[in-house]
């Protein structure tokens, strides 16, 4: 049963906008139809992923009838074989407003099979019952996209339907509480096509330059190129743009390798352009295939300019003789490159340069670095080093200008010059002292200027122990602080993870240019929950129609306590699930325990009884998991076989008879099991009033005859459902009530034989 958080549908359900009905020409299939329907989950195929278009429309509110009835939407669609499509039914009453709680049967004939519907009612792959809701939801497909959910209101109801080959799905959507004849039953069709596709993507290119767009066609099952089919290009809005051709459309056909381009010229102007692309499937005229318009989506390309910007910061407080550092970034926030990009800082008089990172071409008191271009949203970052000659505020500016001049932008940072005056440095580090392996390690370290002077290009330099990454990085980190003023204190947060369990012991060393080093570590133990599974039967064979008794044992083996621990153990197929301990609960063709939590060293043991429905190997999964611990699964078999159940009747042809007369006696021997019987073995006994004639042994068999006693040769197998008929031949000697008794033995009456009597009137 599918919950209201959805997350089987298929993301194709809410991209098709229109689709023309498959021909019945059965004979176009490249592959022969099979009777049974195809496999409701199907995995996708290794070769292709299906590639939603950029733009994506949210499917449409389903249209509510003015009057009494039933509608159904979409009416007609198309999707790739193997997707799921959703369908919604709204049932509304003799003012127009929706039903609520209404019953809704839905029949599919023709290709594809029903999934799932709402409430879970599915009897067959061809037949399903829902009822409406009573309040709005969203099915959710179980992605960030919401614009593909599906919005279910008040008196309507879904239907989830698939196939795994080309064809044509009829539905119908039945409300048996209409009275309207007309508008009790609505209808749609649903063709299945083995086509895929590849868009192509939202792009960005520099103003007056051109772009191509691809699109490939392929066939889902398998991945190969489909060709000749038609891709239309639309310009449907935007600034001015043609393709290439010079028209606002364009026709292509796919090639060789399922692909069909298209050029798209600019106009010089700064917007975006709104493609629609349209794929059709060609027709075939000796297959009796129309033009099928198969998908339709809007992709955007947007034409743009560079952009060019510039940070500068520096001390704001240094010392007189010192050497310190401006930090120039330049920046392109644009989405296209920017070229011929030149940094100049100019520096102020009270500093003299000392050196540049990388290296810039000194001038006097300029420096200069020519990038060239500057990628889209890309920086560059430059270091002037100088030393403070003179006193008083220095004031550094840097100008950044691309493209020949035409684009330039400054920034600027002070610094103060003041008298040295010492420093002194402290450093402490905190962190927690236990953690499971999945959780973040925060690490704070805490620098403080104790001294009366400015600490001056105060850096942190961190030793990771192998198994930590910190910030993204393994090995050492550098956090750089600048300066700290007497008293101030700045503390330095670091987000770590550990790839493995143990303990970790982070050191980290404070320094600065004018100032003393200090050095603080912290350590964090870390601990992995783990999980081990047992999975066994009672016995290995089991009886057909017998319940089948599972047991689940699952321990926690880590080193620290395993929370939120799920256990969930499939319904064998060839079986019926019928209970389960421990608050198991079944979920679609599983059962669910919630465990909790497990701690070091526990074990939970949970049964599932299933009822075996047919005979052979019955195979079962059960798979463990919980926060932080790696999966674990267990398998069991075993063997269900068949019971035979032998049947034992005797009747006499004719009653009464007379004296010197004779009788014919019919024995019927019949297996009502379901497995075979071997050495069937019949023996009659006559009564003294009665004298043996002749017989007849079931497949021909031989009998003998001692006396009053006639015994059959063994007979078998007797097949489940199969029947042996013998007859016995008498002369009646004397008058009366008598009684023939018959006696069955077989390898299944282990308890002892079947017997029957069977009474005539002789007279």
């Amino acid at each position: 049963m599918l919950s209201r958080s959805f997350v089987r549908l298929s993301l194709a359900a809410g991209l098709v906008t229109a689709a023309v009905g498959l021909s019945a020409c059965t004979s176009c299939y490249t592959k022969p139809r099979t009777q049974a329907p195809p496999p409701v989950v199907v995995a996708p195929p290794p070769v292709v992923v299906e590639a939603p278009p950029p733009v994506i429309v949210a499917p449409p509110p389903v249209v509510v009838p003015a009057s009494p009835g039933i509608t159904i939407s979409p009416e007609i669609a198309v999707n790739p074989v193997r997707t799921q499509h959703v369908l919604v039914a709204t049932v509304t009453g003799p003012n127009g407003a929706p039903m609520a709680g209404e019953k809704v049967e839905w029949m599919l004939t023709g290709d594809g099979t029903i999934v799932d519907v709402d409430g879970g009612e599915k009897v067959d792959n061809g037949y399903a019952v829902s009822r409406t809701a009573s309040s709005g939801y969203v099915l959710d497909r179980g992605n960030a996209d919401p614009s593909d959910d599906v919005r279910v209101g008040p008196g309507q109801t879904w239907c989830v339907i698939t196939s795994g080959s080309e064809g044509t799905s009829n539905i119908i959507a039945y409300a048996p509480n209409i009275p309207n004849w007309d508008k009790h039953k609505a209808f749609a069709t649903k063709n299945w096509m083995d086509v895929t596709w590849e868009w192509p993507v939202d792009a960005t290119n520099r103003i007056g330059s051109p772009h191509t767009f691809t699109t490939r066609v392929m066939r889902y099952s398998d991945g190969t190129p489909l060709v000749g089919y038609h891709v239309n290009y639309e310009i449907i809005g935007g600034p001015s743009a043609t393709f290439a051709g010079g028209g606002q459309s364009m026709a292509v056909k796919t090639d060789g390798s399922g692909i069909a381009t298209a050029t798209l010229n600019g106009s010089g102007q700064i917007g975006t352009n709104d493609v629609e692309i349209s794929i059709t499937q060609p027709a075939n005229a000796q297959c009796c295939i129309p033009e099928r318009h198969i998908i339709s989506g809007v992709v955007r390309k947007t034409w743009v300019k560079p952009e060019i910007n510039c940070t500068k910061s520096g001390p704001a407080v240094v010392t007189e003789g010192d050497t310190f550092d401006y930090n120039i970034t330049c920046s392109n926030p644009s989405s296209i490159d920017a070229r011929g990009v030149t940094v100049t800082d100019m520096l102020p008089n009270n500093v003299r340069y000392v050196s540049s990172s990388p290296m810039g071409q000194a001038s006097g008191n300029n420096v200069t670095w020519n990038v060239g271009s500057l990628e889209a949203g890309g920086t560059r970052s430059f270091t002037v080093t100088v030393e403070a000659t003179g006193s008083g505020r220095a004031t550094n500016k840097a100008t950044v200008s691309a493209e020949n001049g035409a684009l330039t932008h400054d920034c600027m940072a002070e610094t103060m010059i003041e008298k040295r005056r010492t420093a002194q440095l402290a450093i402490t580090c905190t962190c927690p002292t236990q953690v499971i392996s999945c959780d973040p390690i925060v690490w704070n370290c805490t620098v403080t200027n104790n001294g009366d002077g400015a600490a001056e290009g105060v850096v942190v330099n961190c030793r990771l122990p192998d198994g930590l990454v910190c910030d993204g990085r393994t090995g050492t980190t550098e956090h750089f602080i600048g300066t700290l003023m007497p008293g101030e204190s700045r503390t330095i947060t670091s987000n770590c993870t550990a790839s493995r369990p143990g303990t970790f012991t982070k050191t980290c060393v404070v320094s600065a240019t004018n100032a003393n080093t200090a050095e603080a570590s912290c350590t964090t133990t870390v601990k992995q929950p783990s999980l081990a599974i047992t999975k066994s039967s009672s016995r290995q064979v089991w009886k057909l129609g017998r319940p089948i008794t599972w047991s689940i044992t699952v321990s926690s083996n880590g080193d620290i306590a395993a929370n939120d621990v799920m256990l969930s153990d499939m319904v064998p197929a060839g079986t019926t699930f019928k209970s389960a301990s421990n608050g198991g609960t079944l979920q679609g063709n599983q059962v669910v325990w919630n465990l909790g939590t497990l701690g070091v060293g526990e074990s939970r043991t949970v049964e599932m009884v299933t009822i075996a429905n047919s005979q052979g190997t019955v195979r079962n999964t059960a798979t463990v998991r919980a926060y932080c611990a790696p999966d674990a699964s267990a398998n069991a078999e075993v063997r269900v076989e068949g019971i035979p159940a032998i049947l034992l009747e005797c009747i006499d042809v004719d009653d009464p008879i007379e004296v010197g007369g004779t009788e014919t006696y019919v024995i019927d021997v019949t297996n009502q099991g379901t497995a075979p019987d071997h050495n069937v073995v019949i023996v009659v006994t006559l009564p003294p009033e009665q004298e043996f004639v002749s017989a007849e042994g079931a497949g021909g068999v031989s009998h003998s005859v001692s006396g009053k006693t006639i015994t059959f040769a063994p007979f078998g197998p007797l097949q489940p459902k199969a029947r042996a008929t013998y007859r016995v031949i008498v002369k009646a000697l004397a008058e009366g009530d008598v009684r023939l008794g018959v006696k069955l033995t077989a390898d299944s009456t282990t308890s002892g034989p079947v017997t029957e009597t069977e009474s005539t009137h002789q007279y």
